[in-house]
């Protein structure tokens, strides 16, 4: 033993072995050498939950997990919810998880009468779809059959109700402004007293009576124009018997049109 410091170390400890063979030195490498080991355990680990993951996540997407087996429609009591479920019948063995609430409303586009749904999954297996109805105005006939409307522009197949109004040939009955003529004609009581409402000329609107009158009105304040009509009507009948047509769009008059030209002859003018 020799003294070195404040305490004896062996002499064996200032033994050269060359620059990088003292005990420190090892024990840093030792101490690099199990640093590294674990590093490439984490990793190891890290990247096989990262694979594991993702291979769980694409099983869960995919249809053999979570498929669709129960459709349920909530909210409806005008209409019959097996429509509905039939629409969106192909859905069924589709994944729950991965299924976009685009695919339902892109089948729910059929339905008129939808004013909006909200979709609600069930897991494992079941996707209840609550439905929201338009307030119907009224029912509208039409060469297609009745047809139901809103009053802003939707209109529905209505098989077996009674029509209110019935529609010219040629109308639309999803025109917002028609069925605007057809909400005032409601509210000023002239149901049963109109027998069908269209376009008319010059942005008129063009009503006829179950009794041959054709009327051109403005699609506002109809109830005054129809007074008008009905003041207008007897001097008419008295005198003109042959003119049945009345542009009413005037301010505190009516015009009436010119009779149709007898066949073979002349008309007015």
């Amino acid at each position: 033993m020799r003294p070195s410091g404040p305490y004896l170390r062996p002499e064996e400890a200032f033994r050269v072995r060359g620059p990088l063979a003292g005990p420190r030195t090892t024990r840093r490498r030792r101490r690099w050498l199990r640093g590294g080991v674990r590093a490439a355990l984490v990793a190891a680990a890290v990247l096989g939950a990262a694979r594991l993951a993702e291979a769980g996540w694409a099983f869960v997407r995919s249809d053999r997990a979570f498929a669709l087996k129960s459709l349920q429609v909530v909210g409806l009591n005008r209409h019959d919810p097996a429509v509905v479920r039939d629409a969106l019948r192909d859905l069924t063995g589709r994944n729950l998880i991965g299924l976009r609430v685009e695919e339902v409303a892109g089948r729910m586009k059929a339905f008129g009468w939808v004013e909006g749904f909200l979709c609600r999954k069930h897991l494992p297996d079941t996707l209840i779809v609550e439905v929201r109805e338009r307030s119907e105005l009224c029912v509208v006939g039409t060469a297609g059959g009745p047809v139901a409307v809103d009053g802003a522009g939707n209109a529905w197949p209505s098989p077996g109700s009674t029509p209110a109004f019935v529609l010219a040939p040629g109308a639309d009955p999803s025109d917002p402004f028609l069925q605007s003529v057809v909400a005032e004609l409601l509210q000023a009581g002239l149901y049963r007293q109109v027998a069908s409402v269209g376009r008319g000329p010059g942005g008129a609107f063009r009503l006829a009576t179950p009794d041959g009158w054709t009327l051109d009105v403005a699609p506002r304040d109809l109830a005054g124009q129809w007074r008008k009509y009905v003041a207008a009507r007897p001097w008419v009948a008295a005198w003109m018997p042959g003119r049945k047509t009345m542009d009413l769009r005037w301010q505190g008059r009516v015009v009436l049109a010119a009779p149709p030209a007898a066949e073979g002859g002349n008309g007015d003018g």
